[in-house]
């Protein structure tokens, strides 16, 4: 399996100063150390757009992921109201963990679907 090209997501930063308040302050006057030594308003992720606080939009393991699955939740989408949303999550969920594994997009969908038996995966399935 190839390694991933992005580094580990090292937590939440520090939210940006309240009018009044500490900058880089935390909710709740939590204070303390950022993963990797940063610490307050200078805390940021290396090379992330902006550079100085995460936000929920400029993070590129965010949109590689979402990316991603979103062949698969499209396909889970269609496949529910022919079989159930039990049997469509469970396929879904089995083919992006494959994809996860390294397997090939249209690999991962064609041997989740080979394990099918009359569009389900165990005896009894609904």
């Amino acid at each position: 399996m190839m390694p991933y090209p992005y580094p580990p997501y090292p937590g939440p930063m520090p939210f940006p100063a309240a009018p009044g308040g500490m900058p880089g302050a935390m909710p709740g006057g939590m204070t303390g150390a950022m993963p990797g030594g940063m610490t307050g308003a200078s805390a940021g992720y290396p090379g992330m757009p902006g550079g100085s606080y995460y936000t929920p939009y400029n993070n590129p393991l965010k949109l590689s992921t979402m990316t991603s699955v979103e062949w698969f939740v499209q396909r889970g989408l269609a496949e529910a109201p022919k079989t159930s949303y039990e049997h469509a999550l469970r396929e879904t969920a089995a083919m992006a963990y494959l994809y996860g594994m390294g397997y090939p997009q249209q690999a991962a969908y064609k041997l989740v679907e080979s394990w099918e038996l009359g569009e389900k995966f165990y005896p009894g399935e609904r």
